[in-house]
């Protein structure tokens, strides 16, 4: 399957400002009004938080957003904070509630679950984790 979003890269995040076991906050500012936009940064966000806290050692994928509540309409290209919590785990499955806000107003939250599955020949371990460490080093550094 081929996906063709019609963005370059596709990476949204920013830059992460803190992160912990249980939470991890960061930003973006996406160049478009579509809210998508902003809820696929809030999931790149999760996404990369369960990367963290399971060392890089599993691919991790989103697999649904519950109760999600917007609550603004988008101006443009605003600078949006997000903020997720780890409200469960297993062995291979996080809940997160994730929200973002504009201006200090909360715009966007929901309930985010990801899994995660060992990497394999379709995600391969040698090429994703050096990856994905990179990049959330290279966000962790942001000012």
């Amino acid at each position: 399957m081929i996906i063709n979003t019609g963005l370059h890269h596709f990476f949204l995040l920013e830059g992460i400002t803190r992160v912990d076991e249980k939470h991890i906050q960061g930003f973006s500012s996406p160049s478009s009004r579509q809210v998508y936009l902003r809820i696929e940064s809030m999931a790149q966000l999760g996404a990369m938080h369960v990367r963290f806290i399971t060392d890089f050692n599993k691919h991790a994928f989103l697999l649904g957003v519950s109760n999600l509540q917007l609550s603004e309409t988008f101006q443009g290209n605003e600078q949006c904070s997000m903020t997720g919590i780890l409200n469960s785990r297993s062995t291979d499955s996080f809940s997160y509630k994730l929200t973002a806000e504009i201006a200090g107003c909360q715009s966007i939250s929901g309930t985010f679950l990801f899994a995660t599955i060992p990497y394999d020949d379709s995600f391969r371990k040698d090429t994703l984790q050096h990856h994905y460490k990179k990049i959330f080093s290279c966000l962790r550094n942001v000012s």
